[in-house]
């Protein structure tokens, strides 16, 4: 995330410098000494470069303080995004001047303007400046042609607000998924084997699959995964790494694997996607859909489970779907007689020992091989147990020394069971999980589900994830607004021209919604990121207009003059800012490298929104501030 936000800090870095060269140069062609034009050319965009910077990092500093998991993922970039344009600032007001008159014999520049490339670059620059200026006087005569367009952009773009998908995290394609295979509950080692060995060859015959990678059953170990039913002989794992340039996206590959294969309903296979470490994090168990059904009775909440889950394969809303009350395992419950127990002078613990030992067995010692230390296990034969019978028969040590069968000192039945039952809130559960199909939603179908009094229906999961950093990121937006009006209020000693320069932020939305949709994009947290971002450079934009406005007037020129020439004047320095920022988000953008997915749409965003609002803003400021000022006296303003 710190590299991501150098990405942008290097396209925001030069900002303030294009903005001090402008107004240096503007100087210049006033006949003044290069040493004089430099020195009131940098103090005359002081104040500005000043403002723009502070409302930058204004946008940033709620997002640094965000204690959730949105401050942990952004702060780095937040931090690296205002150091470097803090470090801008201080360059542009010392080090650029001062190269500036240093540089002042030589002919570099020459030897550039005669160069072919930059003489048409200044022929299209010259053309866009005399059809902007064309533009913006056409404007002014008419300016409801101007609020016609603003306002059909807005409409159409909000338009597309609505049917573009939403999602928490951008899904993150690099180039790997896992495949989790849960067998019939005590199947044997060789069953999931085979069934994995299935899988296996249709994952081979794929050109775009380089290398496969199982892991069946699971480590004797692991004593509380196998209670819990989440390990053992009937639980296997695939990794899947695809090759370098595949044909086809994960996503495809994916849903090739699933049409190929065809198991009964009770050997549950689920493909996990989020292979991205974020996506770790954010979900360990790969699920990007999490309801939780709460209530108390077990069989109703599993009744509960299986409507759902046929509502939503129905809708097509998710795929994988699994309720956790849905894995059985068997089990032997013991009941111990006490008074038996008594008088062979063995306790419910020491009886509960040995029956672990053994299934699972016991580490009784260790033993020193090269520089690791390996544990000795002592276990009893596979078959020794593996029955009702068998466990009866179990012989269990007594403290004099003679064995004494289990069933002797107990009640064993053999019964099935749920895997684990879950609580929250002081009340049972049952989590429905699956991978959730970002085009869908799930709302619709929640509520029309009847559900029995007493029980209720919770949206937990990436949802749950969205909707609160999605407030978090309002509440940084809203209150980064706050903080810039006030901080243009107190520059300009006037409410109402910060008000209209706030007013240029809703121009960043046009293009910016439809542009998501056209890049196969959803709106997640990275796009509103990009929203955040926004708010400070589209303000920048209005504060330098009205800077170079009030240079303007003060050389005693016409309101309406003034406002033409301020535009032409501020033309090629918002250019250029625009420029630099957008370039430097291009390669972020287009997605040249594997990762980038989770990056590309705040940069998607960030690249509309400033064309958008450079188009704009150009045109709408001079108007709004033509009428306003027209009302006013010119000598109040100066």
């Amino acid at each position: 995330m710190s590299l991501g936000g150098l990405a942008l800090g290097i396209g925001m870095l030069f900002d303030t410098s294009n903005v001090v060269f402008s107004s240096i140069e503007r100087n210049l062609t006033k006949r003044k000494s290069i040493l004089e034009s430099s020195i009131e050319g940098t103090s005359e965009v002081a104040g500005s470069i000043l403002s723009a910077t502070l409302t930058t990092i204004i946008v940033f500093l709620p997002i640094i303080f965000i204690k959730s998991f949105i401050g942990i993922l952004f702060s780095e970039m937040a931090i690296a995004i205002i150091l470097s344009i803090s470090i801008s600032l201080f360059a542009s007001v010392t080090i650029i001047p001062t190269l500036y008159v240093l540089f002042e014999n030589t002919n570099f520049d020459s030897k550039l303007i005669d160069h072919p490339i930059f003489a048409k670059s200044a022929d299209l620059y010259q053309t866009a400046l005399i059809t902007y200026e064309k533009k913006l006087i056409e404007y002014l005569e008419r300016p409801k042609k101007l609020f016609s367009i603003l306002l059909t952009g807005i409409f159409f773009s909000s338009i597309f607000l609505f049917i573009l998908p939403r999602e928490f995290m951008p899904t993150v394609d690099n180039g790997e998924f896992t495949i989790n295979i849960e067998n019939v509950p005590n199947s044997t080692l060789n069953s999931t084997t085979g069934i994995a060995e299935v899988i296996e060859k249709i994952l081979l015959s794929n050109k775009d699959i380089k290398s496969v990678i199982s892991k069946i059953g699971s480590d004797n170990d692991d004593f509380i995964a196998k209670v819990n039913g989440n390990s053992g002989t009937n639980i296997a794992k695939i990794r899947v790494i695809l090759v370098s340039n595949p044909k086809h996206t994960t996503t495809e590959i994916i849903e090739e694997v699933r049409r190929r294969i065809s198991f009964t309903e009770d050997i549950r296979i689920n493909f996990d996607a989020n292979g991205d470490i974020i996506g770790k994090i954010l979900d360990p168990n790969g699920s990007r859909l999490n309801l939780e059904i709460h209530g108390e009775d077990l069989k109703t909440l599993s009744t509960i489970g299986k409507n759902l889950i046929d509502k939503l394969k129905k809708e097509q809303v998710a795929t994988d779907l699994r309720n956790s009350l849905e894995t059985k395992k068997n089990e032997y419950v013991i009941e111990f007689d006490p008074i038996k127990a008594s008088s062979l002078k063995l306790t419910n613990d020491y009886i509960s020992q040995y029956v672990k030992v053994a299934s699972y067995g016991s580490n009784i010692s260790k033993i020193k091989y090269q520089e690791d230390d390996l544990n000795i296990r002592l276990l009893i034969k596979k078959d020794s147990i593996d029955n009702l019978n068998k466990l009866q028969n179990l012989n269990i040590k007594t403290p004099t020394g003679e064995f004494i069968k289990l069933s002797q000192l107990a009640n064993i039945q053999e019964n099935t069971s749920s895997s684990s039952i879950k609580r929250s809130g002081n009340s049972r559960i049952n989590v429905v999980q699956g991978n959730l199909n970002s085009n869908k939603s799930i709302d619709s179908i929640i509520q029309n589900m009847k559900l029995p009094l007493g029980y209720r229906i919770k949206i937990g999961g990436e949802s749950e994830n969205m909707e609160k950093s999605f407030k978090e990121l309002l509440f940084a937006f809203a209150l980064a607004s706050i903080l810039i009006y006030m901080l243009l209020s107190s520059q300009f000693q006037s409410l109402k021209l910060s008000a209209i320069m706030i007013c240029t932020i809703p121009l960043m939305f046009i293009g910016i919604f439809p542009a998501l949709f056209l890049f196969g994009k959803s709106f997640n947290i990275s796009a509103f990121l990009g929203l955040v971002l926004l708010l400070g450079v589209v303000v920048d934009n209005a504060s330098l207009y009205y800077e170079y406005l009030i240079i303007s007037l003060n050389e005693s020129k016409e309101l309406s003059k003034a406002i033409i020439e301020s535009g032409k004047i501020v033309f090629r320095p918002i250019l250029m800012n625009n420029l630099t920022t957008i370039l430097g988000l291009i390669p972020v953008a287009f997605e040249f490298q594997k990762g980038a997915e989770f990056q590309s749409p705040m940069a998607i965003v960030v690249i509309i929104g400033l064309l958008s609002s450079f188009a704009f803003s150009l045109f709408l400021l001079p108007i709004l501030f033509f009428y306003i000022l027209q009302k006013q006296k010119f000598k109040t303003i100066k």
